[in-house]
């Protein structure tokens, strides 16, 4: 051991593959919009950071600063947590595959973690429910017809864009959608 590290994997720089590997092994348990997620997360916010980086010699510091540079860079907390997620994945995975001691995203102090703040949550009203699938189906709607879409391809297609303008994929009364 040197400082604490496992000989030898110590010198295993945070590479692409390194990087991608445990993100791509979530496979089997996330969904692809959670694994297209960890990828931005990893070539917008870490990559660029600690590529050339020794996977062992990333601290908790190190972690703290990124965090600190993206409220600075006007990144919402939300946003710093999911990158934060995103690392604690990737050096978990590290850590349980012997390249690491310790992940240092566990390591992190609670006020130097991301703050979140969730807002009031907005419920649409019956008129509300109207004017959103109103604007789903003017937007839609030109388009399918010159597919020629199926009606459940229509009603999949006006879910799933229901889902976009109300935000974060939550869902409620836009899957109760009926074409026809």
């Amino acid at each position: 051991m040197n400082a604490g590290r496992p000989a030898g994997p110590h010198s295993t720089p945070i590479r692409t593959n390194t990087a991608r590997r445990p993100v791509h092994q979530l496979g089997n348990r996330e969904r692809p919009r959670t694994i297209e997620k960890h990828r931005y997360n990893l070539d917008r916010h870490l990559l660029p950071r600690f590529e050339q980086r020794k996977l062992a010699d990333i601290t908790p510091t190190d972690v703290a600063r990124v965090v600190a540079d993206m409220q600075r860079a006007g990144f919402s907390g939300w946003t710093s947590h999911g990158a934060l997620t995103t690392l604690s994945g990737v050096m978990r995975k590290a850590k349980r595959d012997g390249l690491i001691a310790a992940n240092p995203v566990a390591e992190l102090e609670r006020d130097e973690r991301p703050r979140t703040e969730t807002g009031e949550k907005r419920v649409l009203d019956e008129g509300g429910i109207g004017a959103l699938l109103g604007a789903v189906l003017q937007r839609l709607l030109p388009q399918l017809r010159r597919e020629k879409a199926s009606r459940g391809a229509v009603a999949a297609r006006v879910r799933a864009h229901a889902r976009r303008l109300r935000g974060a994929g939550r869902r409620g009364h836009a899957d109760d959608v009926r074409v026809g």
